[in-house]
């Protein structure tokens, strides 16, 4: 399946050779990248992708880091999120209302329970799994637009016949549970 331009070059730039130690070369090698975007949507898209991508390896460095006190790489990686942080506010991204990733498998394993449901009552679930993918694929919108988006695309589903009302509660669920980590 074709990812969009955007989620390639954000791929491929994760897959350059780069040290957080070199701080920065990243971000100036980063922002090269960003910058050259048209819009301020694909700017969103690239900034979280890659964004995301350093916060895991980020976390998992400090499993592994044995210099606690004075780490180099800990540090290159303070800088690249502090960096990133900025841009988020930038483009309009309220500061904490990013998604973190244990949040967004959440909400993805939400999607998953409404699919084998609806595979369990022999429904139909092509257009249900597009249409949650097209959900998972702009969780870079923040929490709060991110559900601003999910209660109009729900409403859509349930107006071309692609959910039934009867999983409002799945979906109420869903709302909540990003409410109570947005705020």
């Amino acid at each position: 399946q074709m990812k969009s331009l955007v989620e390639e070059k954000a791929k491929r730039f994760l897959n350059l050779p780069h040290s957080p130690n070199d701080y920065k070369r990243f971000i100036e090698k980063f922002d090269s990248e960003f910058y050259s975007f048209h819009t301020a949507q694909d700017q969103l898209i690239y900034l979280s992708t890659i964004s995301d991508k350093i916060q895991i390896d980020s976390e998992k460095h400090k499993q592994v880091c044995r210099n606690k006190i004075n780490c180099p790489t800990d540090y290159g990686y303070m800088e690249i999120i502090y960096h990133f942080n900025h841009l988020k506010v930038e483009l309009g991204i309220i500061e904490n209302d990013d998604f973190s990733s244990n949040e967004k498998q959440n909400i993805v394993e939400q999607f998953e329970n409404i699919i084998q449901a609806y595979e369990a009552m022999g429904k139909e679930v092509e257009e249900l799994k597009a249409e949650l993918k097209d959900l998972k694929n702009h969780f870079y919108l923040g929490k709060d637009r991110w559900r601003q988006f999910f209660r109009g695309k729900f409403g859509e589903m349930l107006s071309k016949g692609i959910v039934e009302k009867s999983i409002e509660g799945s979906i109420n669920i869903i709302i909540d549970t990003v409410k109570q980590i947005g705020n």
